[in-house]
């Protein structure tokens, strides 16, 4: 009788122990080629289970643990759950065998594996669900379009699907460019009752070449886990557009939806000869980018040189438009005294919104250009003034009278002139060490001696300011306004001109160092003998 009561417990105990432990695999037959979902769930219980079996006839592609917790009249229950996906590495009848959690185990499982493409009914079904659970679509604003003219190629992912592992091809084209405008933007849809989150990404097309044109779609790949991971790889529909010749012969041709030029020199009433004067201006068009805007001319003349920095370009996007905007900066110098016109500028552009051909002009500028000032010579020593006493003789008690006041006038000068000195003399905290000039010498002199028209440029600025602490220099040009020789303002002219030159540089550094090297700063020279007036002025 004991027998048969230990029995039945036995049997309960088992049959609770199943209970709180099951396992499914789906399906249980299945493709060597398609992964298989094997789940256990377990209650009311904690642990890992030991996978180690699984590994003899299936390989672990993924694994994913999910709890849950539910009280119902203050009593707590939990359950967990991991899903295996499962890939078999033979074909034939498979055992999934028992699994350790804790101290319980699963029952065995058997699968029917086949050899690829033998259960046809199957695929397509999951595929054709993943197909609608995402898709990927690309557009064109227009089918036809002159060469570079922009267009607009709209690129767009539905997805309701969680997905990890994301990678974007973006599209491309030969004989073309484009460019993603912005960042792109996301927002959610609704398609037939089901919501969609979208991903959409504008590009700006700019065909190059007439003819036909193919641009190679997007693709999109990753990993979807929503039941068990599965690779997905999407690709948009290919797009072909025609694109025309230019209908007009121009000598550039733009098409755009506008063009124009901004000016922003700050003009001078006047400007000695010889001098420099930076212009700066500012190419836009819309539904252009920079890359493909032209290069403004600016040609030298007899009256002035032209010297052109290097062109900065950059795109700015508004309202799915291509902004590009091209910058020039020149410099010129004026060699002749006078009024100099600059010529106005044109440029020609195809309005796309009109069909038309049009121009943006600039107006030509004039210019008063001074002639420079003489070199300054230097100033003769006053002449001694002498007194004559024609046929007079002075009186020895005028005489004696006359030697006194001159010594006491000599004292009150000395007096006066060492006031002076010591209120005219600069302070010691603005002076520059003679150390730094030497420095700053030694660089000019080397730069010289290289032929480094930049170095030279840099270091006759520091040179400047290490040697006239007092001046505001901006620009080495401000060195003309110290009564330089002509020599000396001819070898700054030529330092500027290599500096701006398109061409190679063959400056010599020669004439620029022995102007240096010998400038002295101009100074008055005071009358070595200084005269008073008479203390007894002839009648």
């Amino acid at each position: 009788m004991s027998y048969w009561w230990v029995g039945i417990n036995l049997m309960l105990v088992c049959l609770s122990a199943w209970a709180k432990l099951s396992v499914t695999a789906e399906p249980l037959r299945q493709t060597i080629d398609a992964p298989i979902e094997f789940t256990i769930t377990q209650e009311d219980s904690k642990g890992l289970p030991n996978l180690v079996p699984l590994k003899q006839n299936f390989t672990i592609v993924g694994t994913e643990q999910s709890s849950y917790y539910q009280i119902i009249n203050g009593q707590t229950s939990a359950k967990q759950q991991w899903v295996i996906t499962l890939m078999a590495k033979k074909t034939g009848q498979l055992i999934i065998p028992a699994i350790t959690l804790g101290q319980e185990h699963t029952k065995p499982l058997t699968v029917h594996i086949t050899k690829p493409g033998s259960i046809a009914h199957q695929q397509p079904s999951a595929q054709s669900q993943n197909q609608a659970a995402i898709k990927m679509t690309a557009t064109l604003d227009t089918k036809e379009a002159f060469s570079k003219q922009q267009m607009l190629y709209t690129v767009k992912l539905y997805n309701r699907l969680n997905l990890i592992d994301a990678n974007y091809t973006p599209p491309a084209v030969d004989n073309g460019l484009l460019l993603a405008i912005g960042e792109g933007r996301r927002y959610q849809t609704a398609i037939e009752g089901e919501l969609f989150a979208v991903n959409e990404q504008v590009y700006a097309f700019f065909p190059q070449q007439a003819g036909k044109v193919t641009i190679r779609p997007p693709i999109f790949q990753a990993l979807s886990y929503d039941m068990s991971p599965k690779p997905l790889k999407i690709t948009a529909p290919q797009v072909t557009a025609t694109i025309k010749a230019p209908p007009v012969k121009l000598s550039s041709w733009l098409p755009a939806k506008k063009v124009w030029l901004d000016e922003q020199t700050q003009w001078p009433d006047t400007i000695k000869q010889g001098e420099t004067f930076s212009r700066e201006l500012t190419l836009k068009a819309v539904g252009l980018p920079a890359q493909m805007l032209p290069k403004l001319s600016f040609n030298d003349t007899k009256a002035y040189s032209v010297y052109s920095d290097k062109i900065k370009d950059n795109n700015a996007y508004q309202h799915h438009n291509v902004i590009g905007q091209r910058h020039f900066k020149v410099t010129y110098v004026c060699h002749e005294p006078g009024v100099i016109t600059l010529p106005a500028i044109k440029l020609e552009w195809f309005n796309t919104q009109t069909q038309q051909n049009t121009a943006t002009i600039l107006p030509a500028k004039t210019l008063t250009v001074t002639a420079a000032p003489p070199a300054p010579a230097e100033s003769a020593s006053s002449p001694k003034m002498a007194i004559k006493h024609e046929g007079k003789k002075v009186p020895s008690s005028r005489v004696s009278f006359v030697w006194p006041g001159w010594i006491l006038a000599a004292i009150f000068a000395l007096g006066w002139f060492m006031t002076w000195f010591k209120m005219r003399a600069p302070k010691k905290v603005g002076t520059i060490p003679k150390r730094n000039r030497t420095k700053a010498t030694d660089s000019l002199k080397n730069a010289c001696y290289q032929n480094d028209p930049k170095a030279a440029k840099a270091a006759l600025f520091t040179w400047m300011v290490k040697q006239f602490p007092d001046k505001d220099f901006r620009d080495i040009t401000d060195l003309k306004g110290l009564n330089l020789p002509q020599d000396f303002i001819n070898a700054i002219d030529e330092l500027l001109a290599a500096n701006y030159s398109k061409a190679p540089s063959s400056w010599s550094g020669d004439a620029l160092w022995r102007c240096v090297s010998t400038y002295k700063p101009f100074k008055a020279k005071a009358s070595p003998h200084p005269t008073l007036p008479s203390l007894y002025p002839d009648k």
